[in-house]
């Protein structure tokens, strides 16, 4: 399930705050555990390492 946490304090927020930072002034990150992020690391550290995340069409 995503929520939000403090960049700075690391404290959870629920994803439907209204809130757009932590109570110490911390940004919000958006931190979702149950995904998986592509990554094909025989590619070289580069954007193109991370294609099948991107949302990028073959025309």
């Amino acid at each position: 399930m995503p929520e939000f946490r403090c960049s700075e304090c690391r404290k959870a927020y629920d994803i439907a705050t209204m809130n757009f930072q932590c109570e110490n002034g911390g940004v919000f990150k958006l931190v979702d555990k149950d995904v998986e992020f592509p990554v094909k690391k025989s590619r070289k550290p580069a954007m193109w390492r991370y294609y099948e995340a991107l949302s990028i069409e073959n025309k």
